[in-house]
């Protein structure tokens, strides 16, 4: 079986005098951030008090808008966990809305007088979460 010729013998490119050649893409990696974003590097407490707070009870969008994180972020995290079986979600949405919108709000407050709390465990300042 000697005829049988390799596919990079076949490939020609524009650079070997082809006409209707293929022509080699410059690879080059680009920056995932644009220019002009800042990237914040997580904690590894960060995520645990994501994974801890989700456990509570408080919502994707709640944690988002009292960390300043993207929901997308934080979504991931929880996502992973409830892959593992660590977390169950509960389906909200079937909830009166009513209900939904007082509740959500309690917890707002809640998680606001909180924050602080949190975040200085965050930082590593205490030993045991809130």
């Amino acid at each position: 079986m000697d005829f049988i010729i390799p596919a990079k013998k076949l490939r020609r490119s524009k650079d070997d005098g082809c006409v209707y050649g293929y022509t080699r893409k410059p690879y080059m990696r680009k920056s995932p951030y644009p220019k002009g974003t800042v990237h914040i590097k997580p904690l590894k407490r960060e995520n645990a008090a994501y994974i801890k707070l989700t456990k509570l009870g408080y919502s994707i969008n709640q944690l988002s808008e009292a960390f300043g994180r993207s929901t997308r972020y934080i979504h991931k995290i929880v996502r992973n966990e409830v892959k593992i079986g660590y977390l169950r979600q509960v389906d909200k949405r079937k909830l009166p809305h009513a209900i939904r919108l007082r509740t959500s709000s309690i917890r707002r407050k809640m998680l606001r007088n909180y924050l602080k709390l949190w975040e200085n465990w965050i930082l590593g300042e205490g030993e045991k979460p809130p």
